[in-house]
């Protein structure tokens, strides 16, 4: 799992981050704390966060989702059973929307290693570990 954190401001600011807890900083050689440490929020990542407004946001086990407010389903965090959706297994630091959803999103859920999202027109579309009939 990738330890993070997620907060809506009231006035629409998305802000999250990476390890913050005691143990983290007791064991600075965990896995967790190695990822974040990785991850680099550049000048273009955040140039993207000023121009997407979230309506909804959803936490997961290691990632997270959100949708935005034109109707596009945005997720970032851990990737290591494909829950970002994008394809592949990589780590996103910035949110990245996720391609293939057909219609304009209505909600999203991260779940534990994989993510639901429904649409307006009521499909849904499931995506990354499906083990044990999560998807």
């Amino acid at each position: 799992l990738l330890p993070h954190r997620l907060t809506a401001t009231d006035a629409g600011q998305l802000l999250f981050g990476g390890v913050e807890t005691d143990e983290a900083a007791r064991s600075p050689g965990t896995v967790a704390l190695q990822a974040v440490r990785r991850h680099q929020v550049t000048a273009a990542g955040l140039a993207l966060l000023h121009r997407v407004v979230f309506r909804s946001l959803s936490a997961g086990a290691g990632h997270c989702a959100g949708v935005s407010d034109s109707g596009l389903v945005y997720t970032w965090g851990q990737g290591r059973y494909g829950q970002l959706g994008h394809g592949d297994d990589v780590d996103r630091i910035i949110p990245q929307p996720v391609e293939g959803i057909r219609g304009q999103a209505r909600s999203v859920s991260a779940g534990f290693y994989h993510t639901v999202a429904g649409t307006v027109a009521g499909a849904a579309f499931t995506w990354g570990d499906g083990r044990e009939g999560k998807l």
